[in-house]
């Protein structure tokens, strides 16, 4: 008997820890940290005051929130159109996350190298034109010749994820559309958006 009140209570115990850590429990989100000030209010303000819905509790994420806060930012590749031109806004009704495939050309000095390690950028650059033509017409293939990393589908991406001209080159392509190469952080990618 006492055996089974022994037992009765760590069930017990064990369920009321499990509801009470997945009751409170808030999946974190990406916000990028700004330290900017928009007409003398401050980023998070505006962004707060975008992002509010009728009970008064705060979006997570809003389209102004996103697209302010990554505007105000310059941090190298990826936070400027190819051309050097600033990253112009996504249009109207563009989606709040995507599903899509990637090919991967890395280069020296990418991140997830080791140092050292990769190919000069500039023929990376070479192979990813190559392979972004051959993409148009078989993704597929292509996938399999891209470097470590390369999927056919890896999965949703949220906006204000990506740096913005790498997200507006993915958030801008029509469903089933297949990316010229895209400069980012990472390495050039090749992108085709499955949803």
């Amino acid at each position: 008997m006492q055996r089974w009140i022994s037992v009765g209570s760590g069930v017990l115990a064990v369920g009321l820890s499990v509801y009470l850590v997945t009751a409170s429990y808030k999946l974190p989100v990406h916000e990028p940290r700004i330290d900017a000030a928009v007409d003398g209010a401050s980023v998070d303000a505006v962004a707060n005051d975008a992002a509010t819905v009728a009970d008064g509790d705060p979006i997570v994420e809003s389209d102004a929130a996103i697209d302010l806060a990554w505007s105000n930012r310059d941090g190298g590749i990826g936070f400027s159109m190819p051309d050097g031109t600033p990253v112009p806004p996504l249009p109207d009704g563009t989606p709040r996350e995507v599903k899509l495939g990637v090919v991967l050309v890395t280069y020296l000095g990418a991140q997830g190298l080791a140092p050292g390690s990769g190919r000069p950028k500039d023929t990376a650059r070479e192979q990813a034109q190559k392979l972004a033509q051959e993409a148009q017409a078989d993704f597929k293939s292509v996938v399999h010749r891209g470097d470590s990393g390369s999927s056919e589908d890896v999965g949703r991406v949220r906006r204000g994820i990506l740096e913005p001209a790498v997200e507006y080159a993915v958030f801008t392509l029509p469903v089933g559309g297949v990316s010229g190469w895209v400069d980012t952080p990472r390495g050039f990618w090749i992108v085709k958006r499955i949803e």
